[in-house]
């Protein structure tokens, strides 16, 4: 068995992923000094649902050594700039007590893996940590084979990087 395993959450694992999304949201709310109550609205008015009704959404639950230490959504979208489906992370989240383990760089290769197609990871522009380590990931995962753009529009504040991990896959390394 891998240390770090990528699980599509079910819907009877819901208050799990909405106690990670809580976290999440928390999270990111103390980041733009915000208050957390402005950001329950996020959660509680259905937000949650769409992660099962949407067939085009998958919630993931990023284990390691059985224990839940994050969460993922993947999103496959036809609207985006590239042409054809592309393939979004949305959110990503691991527990602050997993963080600086390689547990993140390695659900992030599972999942990049297991959805093969084309890319697009989002940070937000007040989100630098965040920045920093998909820079990194998706470095590493692609040999340096991708794009970046400082989007800063109203749908959008920050960097998206781009990359194909069906054309010419990479030879991945799934350790840190």
């Amino acid at each position: 068995m891998q240390a770090v395993e990528i699980k599509v959450a079910t819907h009877e694992q819901k208050p799990v992923m909405k106690w990670l999304l809580e976290l999440y949201v928390e999270e990111f709310a103390q980041m733009k000094g915000e208050q957390v109550a402005q950001k329950q609205a996020f959660i509680d008015d259905g937000y949650l649902d769409l992660f099962w009704k949407k067939p085009e959404w998958v919630p993931l639950l990023v284990c390691y050594h059985d224990k839940v230490a994050g969460f993922a959504l993947v999103v496959s979208d036809e609207f985006s700039h590239h042409r054809g489906i592309v393939r979004i992370l949305p959110e990503f989240f691991i527990l602050k007590r997993y963080r600086r383990q390689g547990i993140g760089k390695q659900a992030a290769f599972q999942i990049f893996e297991k959805f093969p197609g084309k890319w697009e990871v989002k940070e937000s522009d007040f989100n630098a940590s965040g920045q920093a380590f998909w820079r990194k990931v998706i470095r590493e995962y692609t040999g340096d084979r991708f794009t970046e753009n400082i989007v800063h529009n109203p749908d959008w504040q920050g960097p998206i990087q781009s990359f194909d991990n069906d054309r010419d896959r990479p030879q991945v390394r799934a350790e840190p």
